[in-house]
Protein backbone atom coordinates (compact mmCIF):
# COMPACT_ATOMS: atom_id res chain seq x y z
CA UNK A 1 0.00 0.00 0.00
CA UNK A 2 1.17 3.18 -0.99
CA UNK A 3 1.63 6.02 1.72
CA UNK A 4 0.29 9.48 0.65
CA UNK A 5 3.11 12.01 0.00
CA UNK A 6 3.76 14.51 2.37
CA UNK A 7 2.70 18.18 1.90
CA UNK A 8 5.64 20.58 1.51
CA UNK A 9 4.63 22.15 4.49
CA UNK A 10 4.43 18.91 6.37
CA UNK A 11 7.59 18.09 5.07
CA UNK A 12 9.24 21.30 6.26
CA UNK A 13 7.88 20.76 9.61
CA UNK A 14 9.61 17.33 9.74
CA UNK A 15 13.04 18.74 8.17
CA UNK A 16 12.93 21.82 11.13
CA UNK A 17 12.46 19.69 13.45
CA UNK A 18 15.21 17.35 13.19
CA UNK A 19 17.49 20.08 12.39
CA UNK A 20 16.46 21.44 15.38
CA UNK A 21 17.29 18.69 17.31
CA UNK A 22 21.21 18.93 15.94
CA UNK A 23 21.04 22.45 16.61
CA UNK A 24 20.34 22.19 20.19
CA UNK A 25 22.93 19.40 20.63
CA UNK A 26 25.62 22.02 19.76
CA UNK A 27 26.18 20.49 16.46
CA UNK A 28 25.11 20.48 12.82
CA UNK A 29 24.66 16.93 10.78
CA UNK A 30 27.53 16.31 8.51
CA UNK A 31 25.00 16.65 5.41
CA UNK A 32 23.07 19.37 5.82
CA UNK A 33 18.98 18.72 5.11
CA UNK A 34 18.87 22.05 4.31
CA UNK A 35 21.56 21.60 1.08
CA UNK A 36 19.31 18.27 0.64
CA UNK A 37 16.37 20.16 0.03
CA UNK A 38 17.44 22.69 -2.19
CA UNK A 39 19.07 20.13 -4.55
CA UNK A 40 15.92 19.02 -4.19
CA UNK A 41 14.12 20.94 -6.47
CA UNK A 42 12.29 22.61 -3.23
CA UNK A 43 14.13 25.91 -2.29
CA UNK A 44 10.78 27.12 -0.47
CA UNK A 45 11.39 24.37 1.63
CA UNK A 46 15.20 25.48 2.87
CA UNK A 47 13.88 28.75 3.32
CA UNK A 48 11.28 27.69 5.72
CA UNK A 49 14.13 25.81 7.35
CA UNK A 50 16.58 28.65 7.65
CA UNK A 51 13.51 31.27 8.60
CA UNK A 52 12.59 28.48 11.31
CA UNK A 53 16.14 28.69 13.26
CA UNK A 54 16.05 32.23 12.61
CA UNK A 55 13.11 32.39 15.01
CA UNK A 56 13.99 30.87 17.58
CA UNK A 57 14.36 32.82 20.89
CA UNK A 58 17.71 34.35 22.43
CA UNK A 59 18.60 32.47 25.48
CA UNK A 60 17.83 35.22 27.88
CA UNK A 61 14.24 34.79 26.98
CA UNK A 62 13.71 31.54 28.94
CA UNK A 63 10.12 30.76 29.48
CA UNK A 64 10.02 27.38 30.74
CA UNK A 65 9.06 26.78 34.16
CA UNK A 66 11.81 25.53 36.11
CA UNK A 67 11.81 22.86 38.91
CA UNK A 68 12.23 24.59 41.99
CA UNK A 69 12.95 21.57 44.26
CA UNK A 70 14.50 17.72 43.50
CA UNK A 71 12.57 15.13 43.67
CA UNK A 72 12.71 10.97 43.05
CA UNK A 73 12.02 11.67 39.69
CA UNK A 74 15.83 13.41 39.49
CA UNK A 75 17.38 11.09 41.88
CA UNK A 76 16.39 8.54 38.92
CA UNK A 77 17.74 10.50 36.00
CA UNK A 78 21.18 11.40 37.86
CA UNK A 79 21.90 7.98 38.06
CA UNK A 80 21.06 6.94 35.09
CA UNK A 81 23.03 9.56 33.51
CA UNK A 82 25.72 8.18 35.76
CA UNK A 83 25.12 4.83 33.85
CA UNK A 84 25.79 6.19 30.86
CA UNK A 85 28.85 8.17 31.62
CA UNK A 86 30.46 4.42 33.02
CA UNK A 87 29.29 3.01 29.33
CA UNK A 88 32.68 1.85 27.80
CA UNK A 89 32.89 3.93 24.52
CA UNK A 90 31.46 7.11 26.45
CA UNK A 91 33.81 6.57 29.07
CA UNK A 92 36.87 6.39 26.57
CA UNK A 93 35.67 9.18 24.55
CA UNK A 94 35.70 11.23 27.79
CA UNK A 95 39.29 10.04 28.65
CA UNK A 96 40.44 11.10 25.71
CA UNK A 97 38.71 14.68 25.23
CA UNK A 98 39.64 15.75 28.68
CA UNK A 99 43.17 14.71 28.20
CA UNK A 100 44.24 15.78 25.15
CA UNK A 101 41.70 18.75 23.88
CA UNK A 102 43.16 21.46 24.92
CA UNK A 103 43.04 24.25 22.62
CA UNK A 104 44.72 27.69 22.67
CA UNK A 105 43.22 29.14 19.74
CA UNK A 106 40.03 29.29 17.35
CA UNK A 107 41.96 27.23 14.99
CA UNK A 108 42.28 24.73 17.60
CA UNK A 109 38.80 24.54 18.14
CA UNK A 110 37.72 24.14 14.88
CA UNK A 111 40.54 21.62 13.96
CA UNK A 112 38.84 19.16 16.15
CA UNK A 113 35.25 19.52 14.19
CA UNK A 114 36.83 17.74 10.94
CA UNK A 115 36.15 14.58 10.45
CA UNK A 116 39.61 13.30 10.09
CA UNK A 117 40.85 14.79 13.67
CA UNK A 118 41.62 11.74 15.90
CA UNK A 119 39.32 13.43 18.63
CA UNK A 120 36.02 14.44 16.34
CA UNK A 121 34.32 11.01 17.24
CA UNK A 122 34.67 11.61 21.16
CA UNK A 123 34.33 15.35 20.46
CA UNK A 124 30.87 14.97 18.92
CA UNK A 125 29.70 12.36 21.18
CA UNK A 126 30.84 14.46 24.56
CA UNK A 127 29.65 17.48 23.48
CA UNK A 128 26.08 15.83 22.43
CA UNK A 129 25.80 14.18 25.29
CA UNK A 130 26.38 17.20 27.99
CA UNK A 131 24.02 19.20 25.30
CA UNK A 132 21.35 16.63 25.91
CA UNK A 133 21.66 16.73 29.62
CA UNK A 134 21.78 20.15 30.19
CA UNK A 135 19.06 20.46 28.07
CA UNK A 136 17.00 18.75 30.65
CA UNK A 137 18.04 21.67 33.35
CA UNK A 138 17.24 24.27 30.69
CA UNK A 139 13.77 22.88 29.99
CA UNK A 140 12.59 22.63 33.00
CA UNK A 141 12.50 18.43 33.12
CA UNK A 142 15.44 18.12 36.13
CA UNK A 143 16.16 20.59 38.64
CA UNK A 144 19.25 22.32 37.81
CA UNK A 145 21.58 22.45 41.02
CA UNK A 146 20.80 18.92 42.04
CA UNK A 147 22.16 17.80 38.20
CA UNK A 148 25.14 19.96 38.25
CA UNK A 149 26.50 18.44 41.80
CA UNK A 150 27.34 15.26 39.57
CA UNK A 151 27.60 16.49 36.58
CA UNK A 152 29.77 19.74 35.98
CA UNK A 153 32.29 17.84 33.15
CA UNK A 154 30.59 19.13 30.51
CA UNK A 155 31.33 22.37 31.55
CA UNK A 156 35.02 21.61 31.82
CA UNK A 157 34.87 20.95 28.23
CA UNK A 158 32.72 24.10 27.72
CA UNK A 159 35.40 26.29 29.54
CA UNK A 160 37.87 25.07 26.41
CA UNK A 161 35.30 26.54 23.93
CA UNK A 162 34.04 29.15 25.63
CA UNK A 163 36.69 31.81 24.91
CA UNK A 164 35.91 31.16 20.91
CA UNK A 165 32.21 30.86 21.14
CA UNK A 166 31.35 33.57 19.78
CA UNK A 167 33.36 32.48 16.83
CA UNK A 168 32.57 29.13 16.59
CA UNK A 169 28.84 30.35 16.77
CA UNK A 170 29.62 31.94 13.38
CA UNK A 171 31.37 29.49 11.69
CA UNK A 172 29.20 26.45 12.50
CA UNK A 173 25.97 26.73 14.98
CA UNK A 174 24.57 29.69 15.90
CA UNK A 175 22.95 27.98 18.71
CA UNK A 176 26.13 25.68 19.48
CA UNK A 177 26.62 24.98 23.53
CA UNK A 178 23.05 26.55 24.06
CA UNK A 179 22.73 24.90 26.90
CA UNK A 180 25.85 24.71 28.67
CA UNK A 181 26.04 28.06 28.26
CA UNK A 182 22.79 28.11 30.54
CA UNK A 183 23.47 26.55 33.04
CA UNK A 184 27.09 27.89 32.98
CA UNK A 185 25.32 31.29 33.66
CA UNK A 186 21.51 31.16 35.01
CA UNK A 187 22.50 28.80 38.09
CA UNK A 188 23.58 28.69 41.38
CA UNK A 189 25.70 25.82 40.75
CA UNK A 190 26.67 26.18 37.53
CA UNK A 191 28.15 29.70 37.91
CA UNK A 192 30.14 28.39 41.12
CA UNK A 193 31.46 25.02 38.74
CA UNK A 194 32.21 27.53 35.70
CA UNK A 195 34.10 30.01 37.73
CA UNK A 196 36.65 27.18 38.68
CA UNK A 197 37.17 26.04 35.13
CA UNK A 198 37.33 29.20 34.05
CA UNK A 199 40.26 30.01 35.86
CA UNK A 200 41.50 26.96 35.13
CA UNK A 201 41.24 27.49 31.26
CA UNK A 202 42.79 31.12 31.52
CA UNK A 203 46.14 29.29 33.18
CA UNK A 204 46.36 27.20 30.36
CA UNK A 205 46.48 30.66 28.17
CA UNK A 206 48.49 32.12 29.61
CA UNK A 207 51.01 29.37 30.10
CA UNK A 208 50.96 28.24 26.31
CA UNK A 209 50.89 32.47 25.63
CA UNK A 210 54.45 32.35 28.09
CA UNK A 211 55.95 29.65 25.90
CA UNK A 212 55.75 31.19 22.67
CA UNK A 213 56.89 34.16 24.10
Amino acid sequence: MLRPRRSARSRSCIVVGRERAFAESGHTPDCSLAKHLASDNTPCLAGRYQRALADLPPLAEQTVALKEYPDHHDAELVLKLYELRREEVMRESRTQLIAKFLPTSFEDVIAVTKGDHPLNAAFRQCTSFWEMTYAMARHGVMHADFMLESNGEGLLIFSRIEPWLAEYRAAMNPIAFRNAEWVAKETEMGRMISDRFRKRMQAHLDAAKAAQA
